[in-house]
């Protein structure tokens, strides 16, 4: 079973390497499901940075109540204040099995989890993976026209986001809708002033709600329009400059986005908007190059240091999502990565 908390984005760990909000259950709540249930439980490490994944292990010839271990890992972790989803896979008898059965999870739960919803679901039937455009998301965009004004894109918008709500969309028809809107849109004989969104998973990643979901396209769409006026856009840049600069010097603690929301008393997507449009890269992936940089140079001037040391010293408090974050950047774990350069260290000179 995987558990997912807010949007499921593909890459995930290359778009945002922020600190996890999800964190599984402790060892002691494990124990008390496993006496209860009758079951081994064992913790497995995802993909996404905001998952966790559960296996339960049991006699081939035994029953085992998956509904009554789902609902309570469940609740264990919901808080109310995100969207929480858990999808149940299908059960093997072979581990070897498992890589393509989390593999299915993970499809099922992209064609399945709808946007701003919760719930626990089984994987029922195999996921058809032909979606198009909605029709009436199509409609919307044709009304854009010729000349587009503030307000006609902000009417889009909100029409978008009320279809989407109404009709509770799966997250993947969520991105091909919006993917068909930024096509349209780029197409438009207008004059832009920067580029649109070029990664659509990551603004959906960024959003809980439709609310934040319509403002954080609107800020995206203004600044590709040139709608800011002069003086909005100088405060944006000094607001930009300012967050770089933070981070600069911080990027080594652990950060989450709410402390934009503290330091500089706003919205922390909008933050990331302007970052975003000032820079051509979010802050988390900013934050994450950072600190892979500052991970490398280590490791390159210190060939025995040990990878969980590193991980400590540019930011991150778990080890093995370290290496996974690493491996997704750089194609090699941390250990590989030194055992490189201590090679090419050791190999002989020619003259």
């Amino acid at each position: 079973m995987i558990l997912f908390t807010g949007s499921l984005c593909n890459n995930i760990y290359t778009e945002s390497i922020l600190n996890s909000p999800l964190q599984p259950v402790s060892r002691e709540q494990i124990q008390k499901l496993e006496a209860t249930f009758q079951a081994s439980i064992i913790v497995l490490a995802g993909r996404h940075y905001n998952e966790c994944i559960y296996a339960v292990i049991t006699p081939n010839s035994s029953d085992v109540d998956l509904d009554g271990i789902a609902k309570n890992i469940y609740s264990l972790h919901n808080n109310n204040e995100e969207p929480l989803n858990m999808v149940i896979s299908n059960t093997c008898t072979d581990g070897r099995e498992l890589y393509s059965i989390r593999q299915e999870a993970y499809l099922y739960a992209l064609f399945h989890i709808r946007f701003g919803c919760s719930r626990i679901f089984h994987i029922q039937s195999e996921t058809d993976t032909n979606i198009a455009p909605s029709p009436e998301i199509k409609q919307i965009c044709s009304n854009l026209g010729e000349y587009i004004k503030r307000q006609k894109i902000s009417d889009c918008l909100r029409s978008m986001t009320g279809f989407w709500n109404k009709n509770e969309v799966t997250q993947f028809q969520l991105i091909t809708d919006l993917h068909y809107f930024f096509n349209t849109l780029e197409q438009l004989p207008i004059q832009s002033h920067g580029q649109l969104i070029s990664n659509i998973d990551e603004i959906i990643g960024s959003c809980q709600t439709y609310s934040d979901l319509e403002k954080t396209i609107l800020d995206e769409v203004n600044q590709y329009l040139g709608y800011a006026d002069d003086f909005a856009r100088r405060n944006q840049q000094t607001l930009a400059k300012q967050v770089k600069e933070w981070l600069d010097e911080n990027f080594t603690t652990q950060i989450t986005y709410k402390i934009f929301q503290n330091l500089f008393n706003l919205n922390e997507k909008y933050i990331s908007t302007l970052f975003k449009a000032e820079y051509n890269i979010t802050p988390s992936r900013y934050v994450g190059e950072l600190r892979l940089n500052m991970a490398k140079n280590l490791m390159q001037n210190n060939p025995e240091i040990r990878v969980k040391d590193v991980a400590e010293l540019v930011g991150f408090t778990d080890y093995f999502y370290f290496s996974r974050v690493f491996k997704s950047h750089e194609g090699v774990t941390p250990s590989q990565y030194i055992k490189s350069i201590s090679t090419t260290d050791s190999a002989p000179k020619t003259k």
